[in-house]
């Protein structure tokens, strides 16, 4: 799926309000996929980066310095949480991140 840089904030934002929500812990989970099809790593803003052939985390809204930043952001947390309770607090702050995302255009 070929998303614009809106389109895969938007639907991230999505995704993360889900999260949020839940607590859950896999992202491929979400009932979303039904109607936006499955996309690169369970990730919008990943699948809006495939359209370059090198280095497309570079490429990526999240992304500082050339460096993947999801790892620097709320998401790792969420990753590393072991509590539904926890990964509710990291994704509302990840969905923050994002939220900022759009607000900057």
């Amino acid at each position: 799926m070929k998303l614009t840089k809106e389109q895969a904030i938007q639907i991230s934002i999505e995704l993360w309000e889900w999260l949020a929500e839940t607590g859950g812990t896999d992202q491929s989970e979400w009932p979303g996929w039904k109607k936006y099809g499955r996309m690169l790593e369970n990730c919008p803003l990943c699948e809006y980066t495939k359209l370059w052939e090198k280095y497309p985390c570079s490429k990526c809204p999240l992304a500082q310095q050339g460096r993947p930043a999801c790892y620097e952001t709320p998401f790792a947390a969420w990753c590393n949480c072991r509590t539904p309770k926890g990964r509710q607090v990291h994704a509302k702050e990840f969905l923050e991140v994002l939220r900022g995302l759009k607000e900057v255009g």
